[in-house]
């Protein structure tokens, strides 16, 4: 979250004068971010936000509640999405903001490293330099943002389906059942097999959204069908392997592939949920996004 979307919007969309503030310290680790875009009746609809900003002099009143923001009870400052009188604009926050707090601190299955909590801000002041970019572009710098947070996203989740199966074929050579190794009985090699397959189609599918990031492209269907893709079958994998492991696997602690089942359930919801990807896919090709250019 630090690394992705806590920074990507600031690197792409902040002043100059952002960018020194802000990056060097969170490139040292000395500042972590967030990104407040949920709310309670804005989750994966983000055009329905109802946090409102309000220019009130050489400030911004603004006024909401964000929920399940990633980081808020540890960062430093929140890259923020409020309603101005123009639409969706994007401001950054700092956490010490007088009328911002920190509200329930969520106790999540998974991710347990990682805190998850509300963003309370009642009359919560900032400075007109606060603001990112223009007013009423919000959506646009968000959409972006999510492209890229979503590749990466699908990226773990590659990589969490490579661990699995790896993970799957080292205990299916070790245990011994009716005579011979787990992974020598057909049902389970193929289980194996059907695992590789899942996850090099995701892993190519990831590099080309990558790919046309660094191009400047937008990919925006692109990034929801890395996303969509790399979720849906990591979690397939994972359960896979877990089942592989049978009760051991379900033992708290005891296998690495107890935590990685824990924390890759939430890759089908969060940054946009599995549902959510297939809506904006399907948006893009009624757009005429059919075909991907390589040249």
């Amino acid at each position: 979250m630090h690394t992705g979307i806590g920074c990507v919007g600031i690197v792409r969309f902040a002043s100059e004068k952002q960018k020194q503030r802000y990056l060097p310290k969170m490139a040292a680790g000395e500042w972590i971010g967030s990104f407040a875009l949920t709310e309670p009746e804005a989750g994966s609809d983000a055009g329905a936000l109802a946090t409102k900003a309000e220019r009130k002099g050489d400030q911004y009143v603004i006024n909401g509640r964000k929920i399940f923001i990633t980081n808020a009870p540890k960062a430093h400052h929140f890259f923020l999405f409020a309603r101005t009188d123009k639409g969706i604009s994007t401001f950054i926050v700092d956490a010490d903001a007088p009328g911002l707090s920190i509200g329930q601190v969520f106790d999540t299955t998974g991710h347990r490293g990682s805190s998850v909590a509300e963003v309370i801000l009642e009359d919560c002041r900032v400075p007109a330099e606060a603001l990112v970019g223009e007013e009423g572009k919000g959506f646009d710098y968000a959409k972006r943002c999510l492209a890229e947070g979503r590749t990466t996203l699908a990226a773990r989740c590659v990589g969490a389906a490579q661990k699995a199966m790896e993970l799957a074929l080292a205990y299916g050579a070790e245990r011994r059942t009716f005579g011979q190794p787990l992974a020598d009985h057909q049902v389970l090699s193929f289980r194996l097999a059907q695992m590789s397959v899942r996850t090099e189609a995701s892993r190519l599918v990831v590099y080309r959204s990558a790919w046309m990031l660094d191009q400047g492209l937008p990919a925006i269907r692109e990034s929801s069908t890395a996303k969509f893709m790399a979720a849906e079958s990591a979690w397939q994998t994972v359960d896979d392997a877990l089942q592989i492991f049978g009760g051991n696997g379900y033992i708290r602690a005891e296998y690495m592939i107890e935590r990685i089942w824990r924390d890759l359930r939430v890759a089908r919801v969060y940054d946009g949920s599995s549902e959510v990807q297939q809506i904006v896919i399907a948006h893009q090709l009624r757009k005429g996004d059919v075909e991907t250019s390589w040249a």
